[in-house]
């Protein structure tokens, strides 16, 4: 439910700029015809209901008074995972609503059992479902009894029924919408009734204003929702006016006389029913009798900005500058082997990100993303690809910050200008790989939840990072007890104790003596997570491994695509290599036979077999 309510909340504050755009831009087409304004909200309820979109150039949150994130299809204004930072921080694009609210958030407390931020999304969740909850009883409730109300309208003509129930004509129903008139209309004004009331069903727009009123139901609390609604529901109705007079049905006085005299009180937002005389009747009387029909030239104009804004507004923005690929950056395969060879010398590897899924840290001249569940690295960033300088003392050296939901990475050089003058600064996208060149010198929410790990470590052993990060009393570091670099673990400090060690630039690979006391093991199969499915298996993978025999002849034969991750109970990770064919066959060292049968028995236990083995591998 929170998720849910995060979502909506991104596409609230997306949407609330879209509205505020198309306000904005209606001023421009006071002159046009209301079509093209009413066309225009179709942006906004984009916005509000789907959170995925394309990146353009031309969106409108390129323009400079917005600082958004570098972004992929969506707009992450709040991180879904803003309950669990030490540091809640939210991201709206204007700087100056970013500082007021991010001083307010309340900070993580480690040692409670739930954060503050969770309670407050929570609570917050409870009142919108409630509000959501209110306002779909209000309109059935409204919807039942105006059914009731006309369940003895009598037939006028075709489609169009009369009661003496109502005091305004209207669009009623759904599926086969009927109109509604009052008995006692004039003659003269029922045909610049029914002109009207039969636009809106060939428009379809008893179907659109229920579908707004969802999307304002879903944004209640959302005052610019509400606005939007209105002005929608004005632009429906005035372009419905301008089309009767258009089309020659009536004459712009005697329609704002019917208008006048049929015009019903104010009414709170509703998903029906559309009546002739509901909406801003004193605007669209004005409107009526100044409108002429449009010419040529104002229409295409009004064709041309409507086309303008919508894709302005359904977009993204993007980097001007075109983006460098990853397969551009990215270390080869035998460059990350050759990197782990490097000596760690007065500098080591320093962590500059953590969370539950993965740990950003760089070294000497790359940045490095590395899976916290695969325990590999996810990708590799070669400043040698990139015009940037490399992390290194003393002058041309860059630095790097991350953004606070781990999505994007700022290299900046420092130094004097004319040390720089070569280098360009770059935005790395960290989901998609990409890298920009940027003018930023600083993210506007930065990770921050990093410490010293000298002050906050007490034995760690060997070379350290400088920095540790994490959430949740959860801080992970670097070390290396070696010269190269390859031999550098990944360890998590909790309760005053280093807990867990992970290899970092390769895996560690386990004898069968030294597979004992696991308490969890993963299979990893092109870079898809098969977990144990009952940890009660455990001794019996156990036993097959610690007691497997050696291969005596050589190798094998056997296709090694599969990557077991096991873990002891004092935190050492290891790993073995898995024949993915019928043989029970593993390699750490050496080769190993550990069944005197096939693997269905080893595979079935993270919920595989051959069979699905060889179609997800080799089909």
């Amino acid at each position: 439910m929170e998720n849910v309510f995060l979502q909506v909340l991104n596409m609230s504050i997306t949407g609330s700029y879209v509205i505020l755009a198309v306000i904005v831009l209606r001023f421009f087409l006071k002159k046009a015809p209301k079509k093209y304004s009413y066309l225009m909200w179709t942006v906004c309820a984009f916005r509000l209901c789907c959170p995925i979109s394309f990146k353009n150039i031309f969106s409108i949150f390129n323009l400079r008074f917005f600082n958004m994130p570098s972004s992929g299809a969506t707009l992450e204004h709040i991180p879904q995972n803003i309950g669990m930072m030490n540091s809640p921080a939210v991201s709206t694009g204007i700087n100056s609503v970013d500082g007021a609210v991010n001083g307010s958030l309340p900070a993580a407390t480690p040692m409670a059992s739930v954060n503050p931020m969770q309670i407050i999304i929570f609570v917050a969740s409870v009142i919108w479902l409630a509000g959501i909850a209110a306002l779909l009883i209000y309109s059935i409730t409204s919807y039942i009894m105006l059914r009731v109300k006309l369940r003895n309208a009598v037939i006028y003509e075709k489609n169009v029924y009369q009661s003496d129930k109502i005091g305004s004509p209207f669009v009623f129903g759904l599926i086969r919408p009927k109109i509604y008139i009052p008995f006692g209309i004039d003659e003269n004004e029922i045909n610049y009734v029914l002109a009207h009331e039969r636009y809106h069903i060939k428009r379809r727009d008893y179907i659109i204003k229920p579908i707004a009123f969802l999307i304002l139901t879903l944004h209640w609390f959302n005052p610019l929702c509400h606005i939007a609604f209105m002005l929608m529901s004005s632009d429906m109705e005035i372009s419905c006016d301008e089309k009767v007079i258009s089309d020659g049905k009536a004459k712009s006085k005697e329609y704002s006389g019917a208008l006048m005299s049929l015009a019903s009180g104010k009414k709170p937002p509703a998903p029906c029913p559309l009546a002739f005389g509901e909406t801003g009747i004193k605007g669209r009387i004005k409107n009526i009798l100044k409108y002429k029909k449009p010419k040529v030239y104002v229409s295409v104009i009004s064709v041309m900005l409507c086309a303008a804004v919508l894709i302005a507004c359904a977009s993204n923005p993007n980097a001007v500058n075109n983006a460098i690929p990853y397969d551009s950056i990215k270390m080869s395969d035998d460059a990350l082997t050759a990197f782990g060879e490097k000596i760690v010398g007065s500098q080591m590897a320093d962590i500059d990100y953590a969370d539950s899924e993965k740990i950003i840290f760089h070294f000497s001249d790359a940045v490095f993303v590395y899976n916290l569940q695969t325990s590999t690295i996810e990708k590799t960033f070669d400043l040698n690809n990139l015009n940037c300088a490399k992390f290194q003392q003393g002058d041309y050296s860059a630095s790097i910050t991350v953004s606070n939901n781990g999505k994007e990475a700022l290299l900046v050089n420092y130094g004097s200008t004319e040390q720089n003058k070569d280098f360009k600064n770059y935005i790395i996208n960290l989901e998609t790989g990409s890298a920009s060149e940027t003018d930023k010198t600083e993210l506007k929410n930065p990770f921050s939840n990093l410490a010293d790990t000298f002050t906050t470590v007490t034995d760690s052993i060997g070379w350290t990072s400088v920095r540790c990060a994490g959430e949740n009393g959860n801080m992970w570091y670097l070390t290396c007890d070696a010269l190269n670099i390859g031999n550098m673990r990944l360890c998590l400090y909790k309760d005053g104790k280093t807990v867990s060690e992970k290899p970092v630039f390769y895996y560690n690979p386990m004898r069968p003596a030294d597979i004992y006391n696991l308490v969890d093991a993963r299979l990893i199969v092109k870079g898809k997570i098969y977990p144990i499915s009952d940890k009660n298996n455990l001794p019996e993978i156990e036993n097959m491994l610690s007691t497997a025999y050696r291969i005596k002849m050589g190798g094998t034969g056997c296709p090694l695509d599969a990557v077991l991750i096991m873990t002891r109970d004092d935190g050492i990770e290891g790993t073995v290599e898995i024949a993915t064919d019928s043989c029970a066959v593993y390699l750490s060292d050496v080769y190993y036979d550990y069944s005197d049968g096939d693997n269905s028995e080893f595979l079935s236990m993270f919920g595989l077999n051959a069979d699905t083995l060889s179609h997800m591998l080799y089909d």
